[in-house]
């Protein structure tokens, strides 16, 4: 769960670095992520979405924390 942020779904690693590239290393505030394998969706697909989805309605189980 290191890579989901349940509060603000939005900002998860898990949806922010595949639609990021390369392009914003280096970049001061470019709100991306720099990711050599380039993008991998769109905000937006139907990947992006299928993940938010999933992120939005995502429980931990207190257990195993």
């Amino acid at each position: 769960m290191n890579v989901v942020d349940t509060a603000s779904p939005e900002t998860s690693l898990i949806l922010r670095k595949p639609i990021s590239s390369a392009d914003s290393e280096g970049v001061v505030n470019s709100g991306q992520l720099a990711h050599g394998g380039g993008v991998r969706w769109l905000k937006g697909s139907i990947e992006y979405e299928t993940i938010l989805q999933w992120i939005q309605g995502a429980k931990l189980d207190s257990a195993h924390q």
